[in-house]
């Protein structure tokens, strides 16, 4: 591809006239003149200046298509140049005709010291970078200030929006499906696990470096062994017997007399105690003193103060192992209360043991085991007092009562009777 048709001409004629305006110069003068104004003409600065107003003319009327701008300038470089050898040819054929040899040799030995493609390229190169910078891209184009033409570097921040796939770099794969990371100025999100092989938490002036483990730490994990075994290790070798004793002393002594509020104190993420009360979440216990209990509901086997044992619907004193509902141990003495069969109830001892009913410390009633016999001091039937002696009473006593004869023998009486005011009288004459 070559320049336009017209851009050629206008370069033939500019190079035509300058060499007519030469060659008319030459002629002026004598071969001597000519020869020494040859010698002092800066031919290549004069050639230089005309090619490069040749050239901006060209670049500012050549219309550029949608081809390469290299082969552009490759294409303008090749015309002028062609161009301006075949116009040096022409006026060097016409020069040979009117001087002498010598003065054409002096003008082809400047004419060769001149690099024409080198001053067409620098001049074609600095006109192409200005009209570059100020050329109007299209959109979604990129801008020519953004190019670099050393390599043809674009640089990073000139890249944004969308998504690049298949993302690799010397320090980074990307292999993931979705977001993964997420880097804000405050955070790092990672939305998923973190491998890392080491992993080291600095603070700074804004943030302190806590470490903050918002989960569990399985109890097969080496580093819950490590930290458990590194600590303990720490511990031990920090302090002393002596020292941790006295550690311990003193917050015994701060908590003995500051106390402890109970409401910092917290189970399962719930405060120990709320509103003076122990939570219902405390199931298990060790208490060895309470004070006045206002209520006590107890569910499954009970032993108070190894004396009382319930369980079972059976009530155990000094026992725990009741036969009846209730049972009663006082050493080797036992006491049974409870149902002895379909609607008869059981209060005594299945022992051999006598069983005593007493009131104020008085032994009123006696059941003996041997026998099964009952003795009472005084028995009321109705309002008759019984009691018995063995002779007849002589005190004063209601009337009506009865007395017993512990006595008894042929000619006397069963017992005698009070007929009040200190007035006794037998009854029942033993006989013979």
């Amino acid at each position: 591809m070559t320049i336009n048709d017209t851009s050629q001409q206008f370069i033939k004629t500019l190079t035509d006239n300058f060499l007519n305006t030469l060659t008319q110069q030459v002629h002026q003068k004598v071969v001597i003149d000519i020869s020494n104004q040859m010698k002092a003409l800066d031919v290549p600065s004069l050639i230089t200046d005309k090619i490069s107003q040749a050239v901006d003319t060209a670049v500012s009327t050549y219309t550029m298509p949608d081809n390469a701008i290299g082969v552009k300038v490759n294409n303008v470089i090749d015309a002028v140049t062609g161009q301006f050898k075949n116009s040096t040819n022409l006026f060097l054929d016409t020069l040979t005709k009117s001087v002498q040899q010598k003065i054409l040799n002096e003008l082809a030995a400047q004419l060769t010291q001149l690099d024409v493609p080198a001053v067409v390229r620098e001049q074609i190169t600095q006109l192409l970078a200005n009209t570059v910078k100020t050329y109007n891209f299209p959109n979604r184009s990129i801008p020519g200030a953004a190019i670099n033409p050393n390599g043809l570097e674009i640089s990073g921040s000139s890249v944004s929006g969308g998504t690049i796939t298949k993302f690799e770099s010397t320090g980074i794969q990307d292999r993931a499906s979705q977001c993964q990371v997420t880097i804000l100025d405050t955070a790092t999100v990672f939305e998923n696990r973190l491998v890392a092989a080491s992993l080291e938490v600095a603070g700074d002036a804004k943030f302190k470096g806590d470490l903050i483990l918002d989960g569990t730490i399985s109890d097969s994990s080496p580093f819950l062994g490590k930290l458990i075994q590194k600590t303990v290790t720490a511990i031990n070798a920090q302090y002393t017997d002596g020292q941790f004793d006295q550690y311990v002393n003193r917050v015994l002594f701060k908590l003995n007399e500051t106390g402890l509020d109970a409401t910092t104190i917290k189970v399962g993420g719930t405060a120990l105690v709320q509103d003076s009360t122990l939570v219902n979440t405390v199931i298990r216990s060790n208490l060895q003193t309470v004070g006045v209990l206002k209520e006590l509901q107890v569910i499954g086997e009970t032993l108070l103060d190894n004396t009382l044992y319930i369980s079972q619907k059976r009530i155990g004193i000094n026992t725990i192992d009741p036969s009846r509902t209730l049972d009663l141990w006082d050493q080797e003495v036992q006491i049974i209360a409870g149902k002895r069969e379909k609607d008869i109830a059981m209060i005594g001892t299945i022992r051999n043991q006598n069983l005593i009913i007493c009131a104020n410390n008085k032994d009123q009633l006696i059941i003996n085991a041997t026998d099964g016999s009952v003795s009472v001091n005084s028995l009321n039937i109705g309002k008759v007092n019984h009691t018995s002696a063995a002779t007849m009473p002589t005190d004063n006593r209601p009337l009506g009562q009865l007395v017993w004869n512990e006595r008894p023998r042929v000619g006397s009486p069963i017992g005698w009777v009070s007929l009040g005011g200190a007035r006794w009288a037998s009854f029942g004459a033993i006989t013979d």
